[in-house]
């Protein structure tokens, strides 16, 4: 992004506070500056501010103006937060889908490239995560699905803790959630072992253990 120099900037404002009968249009200030038309028009909301601007606004929304029935459909969509369904609806970034996995981000590219997984306005969706599951579980050998085998009580949680064996499998377990149904890695990482000598020397340390 091109940094606004102090002369363009008083180009610009000398131009917005110029009679609108004797004002150059906007696409002209814009060519002469060698930027886009949109720059300009971005460029004086952050100076002005709504009421300032050198063109005619959008009235706010206010319970005087009179509205459509659709425009009010519009805004009460618009403004409707989100719900627990919506999120999953709208699918995981390449980002959010590497932690969850335990790989990186170009495995996941990767698993798009072969197919295995499809992107929809820059998301993984959940369909296709769960499908990626299903149909290639070679894909992430290391993930353990429990949903379906332990009641559920919630999004990936189960009401109960789960056994340690068919708990997730993740770097250092014990800091993991005892309550999560699935998850896992791509097994590219060996772990020391501390998940079994932690808790051996802490029940050694406070005479727990059985010699």
């Amino acid at each position: 992004m091109r940094i606004w120099t102090t002369k363009e900037a008083g180009v610009v404002k000398a131009w917005a506070a110029t009679n609108p009968a004797e004002r150059s249009p906007l696409q002209q200030l814009a060519d002469a500056l060698r930027r886009t038309t949109r720059s300009v028009q971005d460029f004086l909301r952050r100076e002005l501010g709504p009421g300032r601007l050198p063109w005619r606004e959008k009235p706010r929304w206010t319970h005087e103006v009179e509205r459509t029935p659709e425009a009010v459909r519009k805004f009460a969509q618009r403004h409707r937060p989100p719900d627990q369904e919506d999120a999953r609806e709208n699918g995981l970034t390449i980002s959010e889908l590497a932690r969850d996995l335990g790989v990186s981000r170009m495995y996941v590219y990767k698993l798009l490239d072969e197919g295995k997984l499809r992107r929809f306005k820059g998301r993984i969706a959940q369909s296709a995560f769960e499908t990626l599951l299903r149909d290639h579980p070679d894909s992430v050998p290391y993930w353990v699905e429990q949903r379906g085998v332990y009641r559920s009580c919630g999004d990936n949680r189960a009401c109960d803790s789960l056994p340690l064996l068919d708990c997730v499998t993740t770097d250092f377990i014990w800091q993991r959630s005892p309550f999560q149904l699935s998850g896992g890695g791509s097994g590219r990482v060996e772990n020391p072992g501390l998940n079994y000598t932690l808790p051996y020397w802490m029940a050694r340390y406070y005479n727990l253990a059985v010699e």
